[in-house]
């Protein structure tokens, strides 16, 4: 099979981190991700000796993986729109990499900031 592979790397938060309740903003991005997981509070950088106060230390690859099926195929031997293309793969279940940060998002691993700032929003 062949598939089509978009990755970006997003810095991992250090134990240093904070609980926070996100903000009506950040709820809104945060159910957005298809994890199925439940948003409770999450994290935000604070910063100690061992990051240098950045509150960060190493990185996490997020990843959005388009398996090409035959329905894909024949949308881009019709000449489909790049919308029709994207609209097709969501539906059969690609994960988008604004969705794969949201889920780093809402398990501690990354904040909403960097993720914000690493990849842009999905359309809705």
């Amino acid at each position: 099979m062949q598939c089509i592979c978009a990755q970006r790397l997003l810095r991992r938060l250090c134990a240093c981190k904070q609980f926070k309740p996100p903000s009506a903003d950040e709820l809104s991005f945060l159910e957005r991700a298809k994890d199925g997981l439940p948003i409770k509070n999450i994290f935000q950088p604070l910063g100690c000796d061992a990051c240098g106060q950045t509150g960060y230390k190493g990185r996490i690859g997020i990843h959005e993986l388009l398996p090409l099926t035959g329905t894909l195929r024949e949308l881009v031997n019709h000449g489909a729109t790049a919308t029709q293309f994207k609209e097709t793969a969501r539906r059969e279940g690609m994960r988008t990499l604004f969705e794969d940060a949201m889920e780093k998002v809402k398990t501690g691993i990354s904040s909403t900031a960097e993720a914000l700032a690493t990849v842009k929003q999905d359309e809705e």
